[in-house]
């Protein structure tokens, strides 16, 4: 499902072309994990948004 929508924003040309779907997909879940427990173990709410920002500024 998460491949999927990475595919889509690259036909639309919202990424860079050299993101692979596949990859970016497996990051970004491994990246909204850690960042849930991180933020549940420092009760900040404001890790997970940073993580958020951090990853889309890659995709660009």
């Amino acid at each position: 499902m998460v491949e999927k929508l990475f595919q889509q924003g690259l036909d639309r040309g919202e990424f860079r072309k050299e993101i692979e779907p596949g990859p970016a997909a497996l990051l970004f879940i491994a990246a909204l994990e850690g960042s849930l427990i991180l933020a549940g173990t420092a009760r900040d709410v404001g890790i997970i948004e940073q993580s958020a920002r951090t990853f889309c500024q890659m995709l660009r």
